[in-house]
């Protein structure tokens, strides 16, 4: 019987099952392979399985000592200047869209990093540093839920481009809790190397000590603004006019100036209240807008 010496045959060699590419040893093949996916890894890592929850946990972790700090010593809601918690972020390449700035879709859907999922962390941030007294409660008797997000986008963020997402609070009713957010970045390209980063968060401002105009407005563009509506609910589902999650976490609400300032905000978001309830009371029922639909939908079609 004849033996074979695979060996010496050039394509069942032991060099060419190590490596598709006849002629290049194997290390360079596993680098010029390994190249692309960690190229991939590192433009996309945001969008990577459990990367939200990831995040959200390490976030935890740096913001409940000093939650914990704020139990003894609440933070100012309102105060002049107005207090803001800053979230330093950068538009990587899978924050982007199709027409290469930040992508400007409201909704988290995998793979997207979009302007309402960043607004998650920010509001992650101000709850525990404002209200720690609740957010912290072993019981969880108290608990927060985003009621609904308003974005209007104004200015472009460019790729790679370090932003900053500015939060404060802005007003309240007996049921509903409003948050007021801001992204924003330098005017001047020479300002990006003075401006912070999401690894270099500032200890100052973390505690939520920055005020809105450590960046004077005429040197900073404003990219977007959005407002967030919250409500807070007991675990029998009740809701807990904010007014009350205020006093429990030492923010006391008598004050006449607070008061005056409270009521003046509202009065902008009381509009979007109504155009809400437009909405709710009237889809469905209005003819006209039905067959306006319907035609929209006969026409895509």
């Amino acid at each position: 019987m004849t033996s074979i010496d695979f060996a010496d045959t050039p394509f069942l060699s032991s060099h060419f099952l190590l490596s598709p590419f006849p002629g290049m040893d194997p290390s360079t093949v596993a680098i010029a392979l390994a190249i692309p996916v960690v190229a991939l890894w590192c433009m996309h890592y945001q969008s990577l399985p459990l990367a939200y929850t990831v995040r959200s946990y390490f976030l935890l972790r740096s913001i409940i000592p000093k939650a914990r700090w704020n139990l003894h010593s609440p933070l100012g809601v309102f105060k002049r200047p107005p207090q803001v918690i800053n979230q330093y972020e950068r538009c990587l390449w899978d924050d982007i869209d199709y027409n290469s700035h930040m992508n400007n879709r409201c909704v988290r859907t995998v793979g997207d990093i979009s302007y309402n999922k960043i607004l998650d962390f920010s509001r992650i941030r101000i709850l525990y540093l404002l209200f720690p007294r609740v957010m912290l409660d072993p019981d969880a008797s108290i608990y927060c839920n985003n009621a609904g997000v308003l974005t209007l986008f104004k200015k472009e963020i460019a790729p790679l481009q370090r932003y900053t997402v500015q939060t404060r609070v802005l007003t309240w009713d007996d049921k509903w809790f409003w948050l007021e957010h801001r992204f924003v970045y330098p005017k001047d390209p020479a300002a990006y190397q003075r401006w912070p980063t999401r690894h270099h968060q500032q200890a100052d401002e973390d505690t939520a000590a920055a005020a809105a105009d450590k960046h004077a407005e005429d040197e900073i563009v404003v990219a977007c603004v959005a407002l967030s509506k919250l409500v807070f609910k007991e675990r029998t589902g009740k809701t807990v006019p904010p007014a009350t999650v205020l006093e429990i976490c030492g923010h006391g609400v008598g004050d006449e100036e607070r008061e005056r300032r409270r009521a003046k905000t509202f009065e902008v978001v009381e509009g979007l209240q109504k155009t809400e309830r437009l909405f709710r009371e009237r889809w469905g029922d209005d003819e006209i807008r039905n067959g306006a639909v319907v035609s929209l939908t006969r026409a895509k079609l």
